[in-house]
């Protein structure tokens, strides 16, 4: 399942082609963000393995959910996408007004997620790189139980890479193509 806003969008943008039998899921709430987690966890008691592509804000709208979670063993990866609240508003031009758009766009948490799923009894990895990412996804697949997989990550610092990203791919394009 892949959650709204920043992870749906980078799902489209930057997932490969694949010969692999994959399930997609995602549901848009009444603000985007709700239901997220209690979503995934009903495909999850269905479908395994099941994996969960979130931000932050939305795993933080629908925390509860991490009740059923651990009563019901529901096996679920959540790969939380961690930029510290609202790394879609990066994207909208107002960003460029760094006053106005902290004060009324950004929403920073600051929060431990950590300690969070945790006071649930349930599992949490901050992920430190590439490899340790293969290595604890690898591991969660076996587990009976909800596992939180958290990558931090930098809003401002994404937009320039996602920028200079779609810069090189118009410049591969272009030249590409030859007019006669």
């Amino acid at each position: 399942m892949v959650g709204n806003s920043l992870p749906i969008r980078d799902f489209d943008n930057f997932v490969g082609k694949t010969n692999k039998n994959l399930k997609l899921f995602f549901n848009r709430g009444a603000s985007g963000i709700d239901g997220v987690t209690s979503t995934a966890l009903g495909i999850a008691s269905i479908e395994k393995p099941a994996v969960l592509i979130t931000g932050d804000l939305s795993f933080l709208h629908d925390l509860n959910a991490l009740l059923p979670a651990k009563k019901y063993s529901i096996p679920l990866i959540v790969i939380l996408i961690n930029n510290n609240g609202g790394g879609i508003f990066e994207m909208l031009p107002i960003s460029s007004e760094k006053k106005l758009f902290n004060t009324f766009f950004k929403t920073p948490h600051n929060l431990n997620i950590s300690s969070l799923v945790k006071s649930y009894g349930l599992d949490h990895h901050l992920i430190k790189d590439t490899k340790d990412f293969q290595n604890k996804l690898k591991s969660s697949l076996l587990k009976k139980s909800l596992t939180v997989l958290e990558i931090k990550t930098d809003s401002s610092l994404s937009k320039k890479m996602r920028k200079k990203y779609w810069a090189d791919v118009v410049k591969k394009i272009e030249g590409n193509i030859s007019l006669k």
